[in-house]
């Protein structure tokens, strides 16, 4: 998961940048407007910060919520044209990557549940096989 932070850190401070214009000498980039640029780039660094926390639950619905907003940037055309494809493969490649594995709070619960069940099974096995005249349901009234 720390390599999946760093590339998310490093697609924003990406974001920023194209947002931003940069200061190189070259030929115009296409780059974002700057709003758009922020707000994927505030969104990126929330999904890195909860990925960090191992929240991974709440990292894919951020992640999915950013690959909604990227989406709805470049069908809106605030995108331009040469970042669309680009832009819309990281957002996706994102949200194929995190899987939620929600946090286990305590196994004793479960095994407990296991375990009652058991003893029902055992309990009709004894008292539900026609010995008592019942169904198997506590014998009758």
């Amino acid at each position: 998961m720390r390599s999946l932070s760093v590339w998310l850190t490093a697609c924003s401070c990406a974001l920023v940048l194209a947002g931003c214009g940069g200061q190189a000498k070259t030929a115009a980039q296409p780059k974002l407007p700057r709003a758009l640029a922020r707000q994927l780039a505030t969104q990126s660094t929330a999904v890195a910060s909860s990925l960090a926390a191992n929240q991974s639950c709440t990292a894919l619905a951020q992640a999915q919520a950013l690959q909604q907003a990227t989406i709805a940037a470049i069908n809106a055309h605030r995108v331009p044209a040469a970042l669309q494809k680009q832009l819309r493969s990281a957002a996706t490649d994102l949200v194929r990557r995190i899987r939620c594995t929600p946090p286990t709070s305590s196994p004793a619960p479960e095994s407990m549940r296991g375990s009652d069940n058991a003893k029902r099974e055992k309990h009709k096995k004894h008292h539900g096989d026609g010995k008592h005249g019942g169904d198997g349901e506590g014998g009758g009234d």
